[in-house]
């Protein structure tokens, strides 16, 4: 299945009707006001890129690098997302590359679930750690 189609079915289970990507391959999408998944096709590798800002990189992120590390292990913690940081942006990201041959809009329903679950839960835990010790 192609890309575009995919997205187009994401939407329709979304209850998102006019849920597309542009021309340039790109959709996006706001969830309760405060988390935004981004969807970019590359068209060259025929892959699909979800992807969302966690929260900005402090200057000082040793603590914070190393809780993505370990929220990457096993992709447990993560619910199957990669965590990075994006150097352009200085922001810690939440990332999928997912393969739209093997990938349904069911699939696609599932994975953004699974990512803005992961965004959520790693900002709780990026916000305990800037708490001082009670």
């Amino acid at each position: 299945m192609h890309a575009h189609d995919i997205v187009r079915d994401f939407g329709a289970l979304a209850r998102l009707p006019d849920f597309a990507l542009d021309d340039r391959g790109m959709a996006r999408l706001q969830l309760d006001g405060t988390l935004v998944i981004d969807f970019e096709h590359d068209a060259t590798n025929n892959v699909l890129h979800l992807y969302s800002c966690i929260a900005p990189a402090p200057h000082q992120c040793e603590a914070q690098l190393r809780l993505l590390m370990e929220a990457n292990l096993f992709l447990d913690r993560s619910v199957g997302t990669t965590f990075a940081l994006d150097s352009l942006t200085n922001e810690f990201m939440a990332c999928a590359r997912l393969e739209p041959e093997k990938l349904t809009g069911h699939d696609l329903v599932t994975q953004v679930e699974r990512m803005a679950d992961a965004v959520e839960r790693l900002r709780a835990d990026l916000g305990a750690l800037e708490q001082p010790p009670g």
